[in-house]
């Protein structure tokens, strides 16, 4: 039988459905239930590196 729940949680509507599911489970089975949340890692600097990049060459080409 079960014991206890495990339910990961994003924010995304998938994971709203599954949080809800966890949740009627939980009750249901009187079982405890554990929300992991899940944060979405930063972006990569890559594009503010970019456009740094692009800055001082656009700048060093009108000077020249």
């Amino acid at each position: 039988m079960i014991s206890k729940l495990i339910v990961a949680y994003d924010g995304s509507k998938q994971s709203e459905k599954a949080y809800k599911l966890a949740l009627d489970m939980s009750s249901k089975y009187s079982v405890p239930m554990i929300v992991l949340s899940v944060a979405r890692p930063p972006e990569p600097p890559v594009a503010v590196e970019l456009t740094a990049v692009l800055d001082r060459a656009t700048e060093y080409f009108e000077e020249h």
